[in-house]
């Protein structure tokens, strides 16, 4: 038994998909705007301690003694889950890290350091350019290469308009992640943004992506295959049909995985994890939704003006 019935027609409710990613996109640019990239230390620089105590945390007012003595006047504090604080602050040498560790940890507030991370401001910088720079060349490069690879295809859709929608339908998926990630960042402590989740981003690029030249290519053998007068739309339909099995099953038991590691793994990768589910599925959703019937709306909208 088929999944989808030949009589369906995912090109009849293109304009909803069009309206629903429009408005997500627009949500997710407003939330950026408005919240901002919370940016890690990866680009920052700057050092991060995080320490989780069996119970009792010191005052306010004593941890900014603690910290003044060690000659910082200004330091950031973040409260996460079970007991546990980061804090924030300019680069410092082994010896005020340690000094500030047996200020914070003692007898009476007993507790054990997580980490203690420390990057330079240049470093950080320099981070920071090259990840959005590694990140724009990898969606113009994916792009370039579909437009190639679809060199090859029937007159009714121009090679490079498969490596356009590609990067549109790219572009869709970044700022969408990008804009929840925004979201959990300033509600969440440990949602920022660093290399992980730049690498989190390249993954769902490379992902999104498979999925959606899978359609295409199924699309470009049709048209190859068929008659001169066969109609556009029921060449996509049949695409699409035919690949949406495939595409939501592989989608699904991936998020699924994810997801057990989300809950299960380490605090450190969750939302690494969680950054790749959400690109995931919106990548799934834009290769079937978006690409497709863009595709398919930009060729009808060229026939009829010519």
């Amino acid at each position: 038994m088929k999944l989808f019935p030949e009589s369906i027609n995912f090109l009849k409710y293109s304009k909803f998909y069009f309206w629903f990613s429009g408005i997500i996109t627009v949500l997710a640019i407003i939330s950026l705007v408005v919240f901002g990239l919370k940016l890690g230390i990866d680009f920052t620089g700057g050092s991060l301690l995080e320490v989780r105590y069996e119970n009792n945390i010191p005052e306010p007012t004593a941890i900014t003694e603690i910290f003044k003595a060690q000659g910082l006047d200004s330091f950031q504090k973040q409260t996460s889950q079970d007991n546990a604080i980061i804090f924030r602050f300019q680069n410092v040498s082994e010896d005020v890290h340690k000094g500030i560790l047996d200020g914070l940890l003692t007898d009476e507030h007993p507790g054990i350091e997580l980490r203690f991370d420390t990057i330079g401001a240049v470093v950080g910088s320099e981070l920071k350019t090259k990840s959005f720079q590694v990140l724009t060349i990898a969606i113009l490069a994916i792009a370039l290469f579909v437009g190639w690879a679809f060199r090859r295809t029937s007159g009714k859709i121009r090679s490079w308009r498969f490596g356009v929608v590609t990067l549109i339908t790219l572009a869709h998926d970044v700022i969408i992640t990008v804009g929840i990630f925004v979201v959990l960042s300033h509600y969440f402590v440990h949602a920022e943004i660093g290399t992980p989740f730049i690498a989190a981003l390249l993954t769902v690029l490379g992902y999104s992506v498979s999925d959606t030249i899978v359609v295409f290519d199924r699309i470009r053998e049709h048209l190859l295959k068929s008659i001169k007068h066969q109609i556009l739309e029921e060449v996509v339909n049949r695409s699409l049909r035919e690949t949406m099995t495939r595409s939501i099953n592989t989608s699904l038991t991936t998020v699924l995985a994810l997801l057990a590691i989300f809950f299960f793994g380490g605090e450190t990768i969750q939302y690494f994890v969680l950054t790749l589910a959400i690109g995931i599925i919106f990548g799934t959703y834009s290769s079937i939704f978006i690409a497709s019937p863009l595709l398919f709306w930009w060729a009808m909208k060229t026939d009829q003006s010519s």
